[in-house]
């Protein structure tokens, strides 16, 4: 079962989450510029390790970094809850709304592909 990454109701976030045992601190922001929502990933050591990456529906937002993927050991999704053709906006994203963030590890990755 994927783990749904905690995102709260505000338009700029930091916090330490753990993945594959590994700690990472991701940055969660609303850019009202062009109304689109974007994170960052930065190892414990502060070291970049994602930067400015745009969060779409429904998208894997890390497989293209393969360093990252494999640091991680899995990827990080945005997940459209209702399946609605709607777009990812300032309200309806976050751990309780349509839109969230979800990591599966490569084996889940796996398993799904079947």
């Amino acid at each position: 079962m994927p783990l749904r990454i905690k995102i709260e109701d505000n338009t700029y976030q930091e916090k330490l989450i753990t993945l594959n045992s590994n700690s990472i601190f991701i940055t969660v922001s609303f850019n009202t510029r062009d109304s689109r929502w974007y994170f960052d990933l930065v190892d414990r050591n502060g070291l970049d390790l994602l930067s400015g990456v745009k969060i779409l529906a429904p998208q894997n937002l890390t497989s293209k970094y393969i360093d990252t993927s494999a640091l991680i050991g899995g990827n990080i999704y945005c997940v459209n809850t209702k399946g609605n053709g709607q777009d990812i906006t300032r309200d309806n994203f976050g751990t309780t709304k349509q839109f969230q963030l979800w990591y599966y590890t490569t084996q889940e990755e796996e398993e799904l592909a079947g």
